[in-house]
């Protein structure tokens, strides 16, 4: 039996041209819209949980920052004072207060200190030398 060639010249076109490639980003954008909604749910869930788990002192100087995929839970306090409170809250079953409450995973627990706003002065200090290799007389 012979191939019919006209059957035999379409198979070929078919499986020799290549598809246009898709040069869209939609699909990209998408996966990141889904990624970023799963992260605010989270992040709005374990705000609430927060709030009614820690108590009213301690989440008056905590806020929670973000919850990763992995379970690290970030919270940022305003000062040193805050931070020994949290950690000592934390290490008395504070922890596992908010694990139970959570329906996310919550393995770890990392604290962090809100920064100061630099000042910016333009002031110089009084008697400070400038060095540098610009050459010029000090």
């Amino acid at each position: 039996m012979d191939p019919d060639p006209v059957r035999e010249l379409a198979k070929l076109r078919k499986f020799r041209n290549r598809a246009p490639a898709d040069l869209s980003i939609a699909g990209v954008v998408e996966q990141l819209r889904k990624d970023l909604e799963k992260q605010v749910k989270r992040a709005e869930g374990i705000g609430r949980v927060w709030e009614t788990v820690a108590p009213a002192d301690l989440a008056a100087v905590a806020r929670v920052d973000r919850l990763t995929p992995s379970g690290t839970l970030s919270l940022t306090v305003a000062d040193a004072g805050a931070r020994y409170q949290l950690d000592v809250w934390l290490r008395s079953g504070g922890l596992a207060a908010l694990q139970r409450a959570s329906s996310a995973p919550i393995r770890r627990v990392k604290v962090g200190e809100r920064r100061a706003a630099a000042k910016k002065t333009g002031a110089k200090v009084a008697g400070a030398k400038r060095t540098g290799r610009g050459g010029g007389s000090a």
